[in-house]
């Protein structure tokens, strides 16, 4: 009886083996899809991120490398959509700053490092991009994925912290830590912010108990990292979603929020009250002094940027930014700050110009998830294998991808996703 679990577990994985073995053989395009949803349900289970990492390394890699070796895949400009193509020429900018980056240069091991980061973000976006392109049910492949991987995620961070409630707790205030790519607090309540959209949107249009179970557990991780922006993120994004979709339910959970708040406020519950003055004690977490400390360092180098390797100095102990538009004007200069704005107006575009009012809807949500967590954080976005791929390109392709009504369609002049097999 103990074994059956383990053989079934090891037929699974046969199972799966030999059915990667065949598309090698016959398919790798779709091969290179499916190996996709692994490495981002990975990064939720695998820990520390070398390890993912390697995953991404040895799965896609190859696979990716071996259709562009014979021909099966080619970038067509002229067959890649706008979204892309702008996304690429960002990578590809980011990446020549490391030529006047003096960190990297003074160590070649550094820029050997950086190169490598942007060429596996490089791949990653056009491989998602393509799939997504490709197959219409890739979309709700990715949502499953993130929510049955991002419960297993909460699940063990949960265990982590009732086995050694200490690890969370920082200067008497509660900060949960996950597991994997969720282990930083502020980081992983974005992550796991994506992941409840995802899970809601699914139950509210298919049901499972699993989906209900992933957004409500996703919640309550957000509120126990003591991150307040992902926590205002998630809140407005759960707005914008439900009253697109219900505004029924969006009324009735207000009402309730409200009667919580007025039980919250009669009642003496320590514990609460012992974490909001956690949340209101910590000020804005030197984001002041963060933010003009890299105002001051973007106006020495305003067109070119200083490189992927800059690294800000101060009081703070805080090496980056900490706002998407700051990093990358940072970084990049004023050319990549222009590329980011270009690329962002075309996701909004294709986000909002989606044919499906449910899908529509979801993709708004995750712009406005993404928008608001970018303010108070956000790095690299040339740097992967790393948490970017799942806050910013993850979300902001998938929002680009859902087909479009026609007078959208017509305006982009029917452009597609630039992985084409010509097999």
């Amino acid at each position: 009886m103990v074994s059956q679990p383990f053989s079934r577990a090891a037929g699974l994985v046969t199972a799966g083996y030999t059915h990667w073995l065949t598309l090698w053989r016959t398919d790798r395009r779709t091969l290179l899809h499916e190996q996709m949803l692994a490495v981002i349900g990975a990064g939720f289970l695998l820990s520390p991120e070398p390890v993912w990492s390697d995953f991404y390394y040895v799965l896609v890699l190859p696979v990716a490398l071996s259709l562009a070796w014979r021909g099966r895949a080619q970038v067509n400009l002229r067959h890649m959509s706008p979204v892309l193509l702008c996304g690429s020429v960002l990578v590809l900018w980011m990446t020549t700053t490391v030529l006047w980056d003096a960190r990297a240069l003074a160590q070649p091991g550094r820029m050997t490092l950086w190169l490598w980061n942007a060429f596996c973000t490089f791949i990653y976006i056009h491989a998602l991009s393509d799939a997504l392109g490709a197959d219409a049910t890739f979309r709700p492949r990715v949502a499953r994925v993130m929510a049955l991987a991002g419960l297993a995620n909460i699940v063990i961070s949960f265990i982590i912290l009732g086995l050694n409630p200490a690890r969370s707790w920082a200067d008497d205030v509660l900060r949960l830590n996950g597991w994997a790519e969720t282990r930083h607090p502020i980081m992983g309540a974005i992550v796991i912010g994506i992941v409840v959209l995802m899970a809601l949107d699914r139950g509210l249009r298919v049901g499972g108990w699993y989906y209900w179970l992933t957004a409500i557990a996703g919640l309550v991780f957000i509120g126990l990292t003591g991150s307040r922006g992902p926590e205002g993120a998630i809140c407005v994004a759960i707005t914008v979603l439900l009253g697109l979709t219900q505004p029924r339910l969006l009324a009735v959970l207000v009402l309730g929020a409200l009667l919580a708040l007025g039980l919250f406020a009669c009642l003496d519950w320590p514990f609460l009250h012992h974490l909001l003055i956690g949340h209101v004690a910590r000020g804005d977490s030197h984001r002041l002094a963060i933010w003009a400390r890299s105002w001051h360092d973007i106006r020495q180098s305003p067109w070119f940027g200083h490189g992927p390797g800059y690294l800000l100095a101060g009081p703070h102990e805080e090496s980056f930014p900490h706002n998407l538009l700051l990093s990358t004007w940072l970084y990049g200069g004023i050319i990549a700050l222009g590329l980011l704005g270009l690329y962002i107006v075309l996701v909004t575009r294709r986000a909002i110009g989606t044919a499906n009012p449910a899908d529509r809807a979801l993709n708004i949500a995750l712009l406005v998830q993404v928008g608001l967590s970018a303010m108070t954080d956000f790095s690299q976005v040339i740097r992967g294998p790393s948490l970017m791929w799942y806050i910013f390109w993850l979300p902001t392709l998938f929002a680009a991808a859902s087909p479009q009504c026609r007078s959208a369609a017509r305006a982009e002049g029917g452009t597609r996703h630039g992985i084409r097999d010509r097999a």
